[in-house]
């Protein structure tokens, strides 16, 4: 290398930069191996409804970490002003950055007895302020992100599973609709109520069959058919846990004066 002249020292040096951005470009696409992570999350729908979870909860979990940093911070003020110049608070107080790291790594790893005794030791006040931080940053703040991801992620589950049962109704329907014209008529009706699938799905959707049974034959009695989305849609407002609405009233007095009028 060093009996090279210039122009070939630097031909050198470029071909090798040219090889190791080719390189780079082959690790980016080795990187792309990760994106077969989705089939799995595909296979198993536990792993999608705890990411979808996590996705939901994330602004939640941003909002209770903002409060978090900034106790911590209103904290770290206090403190390093309290005990500056103490022997307590070298490495740990002796700026702001790093009272926060540490105050921050206490939350996360776990607090430190010893450390609380030597607050005690160096003053009830400061031991009470660190009694307080406990409580509202380790037995509060993170108690409550605890609450916010079991409860979104909870949610996001119930209606996870709401959604597959209700494609899962769809398509034993569809199997049962003869003609393929999308539609349910009142003779397809009756064998939807006669197949234990459907009807099993109807019990796992939390739907009142015999009350559903006789919505259906008085909606059959006025018109021929209904679209499948339509036959979904009844179904879904005939669950236990479904609690009444202003259009539900609306339709009831529909009912209502329509049953006078025949009268």
């Amino acid at each position: 290398l060093f009996l090279m002249s210039d122009q070939e020292r630097a031909s050198f040096q470029g071909s090798g930069f040219r090889s190791a951005s080719v390189l780079r470009v082959l690790r980016i696409l080795r990187l792309l191996r990760v994106a077969r992570l989705a089939r799995v999350l595909r296979a198993v729908p536990e792993l999608q409804i705890l990411a979808k979870g996590i996705i939901a909860s994330m602004r939640g979990m941003l909002v209770t970490l903002s409060m978090l940093m900034l106790i911590i911070y209103i904290l770290a003020i206090s403190f390093t002003q309290l005990l500056s110049g103490t022997e307590i608070a070298e490495g740990h107080f002796q700026t702001v950055p790093e009272s926060m790291n540490f105050m921050l790594l206490q939350v996360l790893c776990g607090f430190d007895a010893d450390f609380i005794n030597k607050l005690a030791d160096a003053g009830w006040v400061y031991y009470c302020l660190w009694l307080l931080y406990i409580l509202i940053g380790a037995e509060v703040l993170m108690n409550m992100l605890v609450g916010i991801l079991v409860e979104v992620v909870s949610g996001t589950a119930a209606a996870e599973r709401e959604v597959a049962a209700l494609h899962d109704l769809e398509y034993e329907v569809e199997l049962i609709d003869s003609d393929g014209g999308g539609t349910v008529c009142k003779e397809e009706m009756t064998e939807i109520l006669r197949n234990e699938a459907i009807i099993q799905k109807l019990d796992e959707l939390g739907v009142d069959v015999s009350a559903f049974l006789e919505f259906a034959q008085f909606v059959f009695a006025d018109c021929v058919d209904m679209s499948l989305t339509d036959f979904v849609e009844m179904v879904v407002q005939f669950r236990g846990t479904k609690t009444a609405t202003v259009k539900d009233i609306v339709d009831l007095r529909k009912f209502v004066t329509m049953e006078v009028n025949h009268l």
